[in-house]
């Protein structure tokens, strides 16, 4: 029913069948479907490569599917676009951080303290973190 009225009247805004899409996908990874989410993103996305905002969506259902390489190949694509969005800067540091990649999860994470990113005390907590990894200890004091 949400799907349904979600897309009525979506030629209002833009007559495009990728936009209904789009919603469509989007209120799918709203509702915790992200591999649903996942597979119309990337149809959207072969159909329209220009079509930039399909990118975040399809790098966020890949993290939450735990494809976290292939996330960060679309993520890095959107952020081309959108080189300030702090919410894909800080997913990038989480995939980082999953990764054991600790370094370049300080990098993003302190890229993303400098943005209207909230809330920032999670985003401290996981660059103490990452600094703790390094054992940075005098960066992981700063932080804190």
């Amino acid at each position: 029913t949400s799907l349904k009225e979600l897309i009525h009247g979506y030629e209002k805004v833009s007559p495009d069948l990728h936009y209904r899409n789009l919603l469509v996908a989007t209120k799918l990874f709203e509702q915790g479907q992200y591999r649903a989410s996942m597979v119309l993103a990337e149809e959207i996305y072969t159909a329209r490569p220009d079509y930039k905002e399909v990118l975040k969506l399809l790098g966020f259902s890949r993290y939450r599917m735990g494809k976290y390489e292939q996330a960060v190949g679309v993520l890095k694509l959107y952020l081309d676009s959108h080189p300030k969005d702090p919410e894909v800067i800080v997913i990038l540091g989480d995939i980082a951080l999953e990764l054991g990649d600790y370094a370049l999860a300080n990098t993003y994470y302190n890229t993303a303290i400098s943005t209207p990113y909230s809330p920032k005390i999670l985003l401290e907590r996981k660059l103490a973190y990452s600094y703790l990894m390094l054992d940075d200890e005098a960066g992981m004091i700063k932080v804190m």
